[in-house]
């Protein structure tokens, strides 16, 4: 179907669609997917027709043993699965040959009558299940040597499976900060009225130099006081620590009342690794 898709556009269609918004690197899992078949699968498939013997689980032994490195293009995937199922949503609203290409795409029998974005979710649980698959056959394996080679990939899978949540909860964790990020406002280094007060022009007639040269260091700055203010950036590695770098993580956010004179304002706490984040909310607006 992504072929089609890019034939499509070769043609001059849908050229304003992302390819890699819509599939991700489906086409990366399919070659991780034919690799683990042919070092794997297939090794196994024709012995057993060779000989005419059972099926040896041994056999996948290399395939697993690659797990580690071919387990990437699942965490990249399944991290975009999400913006990729709306961006395809979007699309299809408001691109009419795009819409066309997916209820075609629907209709064809490679699809098997299924939804576009359920064919593209399909890889999701496929991790998982392979260390599931890797025991029920280890319960029904009779020879100790094959039953401790299969504990041994069952091991392999479970650590890949452990690195894509691992990577998931990040993923998590950076949403979560960066909506936090949203609701802080940034901070005026100098007031307006402090700079005024601080560096006031002179009223008094003096050298046309010195007043170039007042001038210009007032115009400097008045340029750094117009630039975007700083931001406090929650996903940068937490400074003063030593070691290798160390990010914040997220352990409780939720609105606490504080009685102030006559008003009760919500505020907004947050508690993070070596950071606490408590916003007033303003006028419908959470601000520092």
């Amino acid at each position: 179907m992504e072929w089609c898709f890019v034939e499509l556009q070769k043609q001059g269609f849908m050229r304003d669609v992302s390819r890699q918004c819509v599939f991700l690197n489906y086409s990366q899992l399919l070659r991780c997917n034919l690799a683990f078949w042919q070092c794997a699968i297939m090794p196994m498939l024709d012995r057993s027709r060779q000989n005419h013997e059972p099926l040896n689980a041994q056999l996948l032994q290399p395939g697993f043993d690659s797990i580690p490195d071919w387990s990437f293009c699942y965490i990249d995937f399944i991290i975009g699965h999400a913006d990729s199922h709306a961006y395809v949503q979007k699309r299809q609203k408001d691109n009419e040959v795009f819409a066309e290409f997916v209820k075609w795409a629907e209709q064809h029998t490679m699809l098997n009558r299924q939804k576009l974005v359920d064919v593209l979710s399909s890889p999701m649980q496929r991790m998982t299940r392979y260390s599931l698959l890797l025991k029920a056959v280890q319960r029904s394996a009779a020879d100790t040597e094959e039953k401790i080679a299969i504990q041994g990939m069952i091991e392999c899978a479970e650590a890949a499976t452990l690195r894509l949540n691992y990577e998931m909860n990040n993923n998590d964790l950076r949403l979560q900060l960066s909506e936090i990020m949203k609701t802080i406002e940034s901070y005026d280094v100098v007031d307006n009225d402090e700079f005024e007060r601080l560096f006031p022009l002179p009223t008094t007639p003096a050298p046309v130099q010195q007043l170039a040269q007042q001038s210009n260091q007032h115009q400097q700055l008045l340029a750094a006081m117009s630039r975007p203010p700083p931001h406090f950036n929650l996903m940068l590695p937490m400074p003063f620590i030593g070691g290798q770098p160390r990010f914040r993580r997220m352990y409780t956010r939720g609105d606490l009342k504080m009685r102030e004179g006559r008003q009760s304002p919500k505020v907004g706490q947050c508690l993070s690794s070596f950071s606490y984040c408590s916003s007033k909310n303003l006028a419908n607006f959470e601000l520092t």
